[in-house]
């Protein structure tokens, strides 16, 4: 009588065509919600036009892409690209991706560029600031980052695996590319530099997305529904 819960329906799937399910009782809820009152623009930020911010909120760890973007703008640069990659998040010792200190510094060859800002509790001032938000996450359940920053309007870039996908409508709600592919990343990149009115336009877009389908009053909602449910099929 238990229901399994899934957070996006690529892992729902997954565990049908391994034939680990034995009812149809099982739910999709994408994600933990996000807090679309909170996480909005109550003041509008002029956009850094000679130097735009670009933003990696995520844990220091090889498969949320890390080396693809730090691979990315480093051609960027190397073309002489005017930007600045902010990276806010803690190392992760027990990922089996873990980045050493000392690998990860060897990673970013223009240092001048790059503000490494560690963990930061409370992202909402980070998000407003920023011009635009990458993740290059090789798989998710749901984002949490990206739900944050796309409420926060923020053009955002990221990979067209489970998790991201879910959230981002490729061309209408910021844009999706090949997971591990740092060329792709930067032409994506290049693009939005480049496109800052196109930037604002799925900014927009992927915050009416979220307060439709990812603010915490609908994701509290769908879930105490099933607590709902598996009490009353228990009595």
């Amino acid at each position: 009588k238990s229901i399994l819960i899934f957070q996006n329906e690529s892992d729902l799937k997954k565990y049908k065509d391994l034939g680990i399910l034995k009812n149809n009782n099982n739910k999709v809820i994408k994600g933990s919600g996000v807090n679309t009152n909170y996480f909005s623009k109550d003041v509008e930020i002029n956009p850094n036009i000679e130097k735009p911010i670009i933003l990696f909120p995520a844990r220091i760890i090889k498969e949320k892409g890390i080396i693809e973007l730090l691979k990315a703008c480093s051609n960027l640069w190397n073309n002489n690209k005017k930007f600045r990659l902010k990276i806010v998040g803690d190392f992760d010792k027990g990922n089996r991706s873990f980045l050493t200190k000392k690998e990860f510094y060897a990673l970013i060859r223009h240092p001048n560029n790059v503000d490494f800002l560690g963990h930061i509790k409370d992202m909402r001032k980070i998000y407003l600031e920023s011009d635009i938000v990458v993740l290059p996450s090789w798989r998710e359940g749901i984002s949490m980052s990206l739900l944050e920053a796309g409420s926060m309007e923020c053009p955002i870039i990221t990979s067209n695996v489970p998790g991201c996908r879910d959230i981002v409508e490729h061309g209408i709600s910021g844009l999706l590319v090949p997971a591990k592919d740092s060329k792709s990343l930067e032409l994506a990149l290049d693009f939005l530099i480049k496109n800052r009115e196109f930037g604002k336009y799925l900014g927009k877009n992927i915050r009416k997305s979220i307060i439709k389908h990812f603010d915490q009053e609908i994701v509290v909602k769908q879930t105490m529904e099933i607590y709902k449910k598996v009490i009353l099929s228990n009595e």
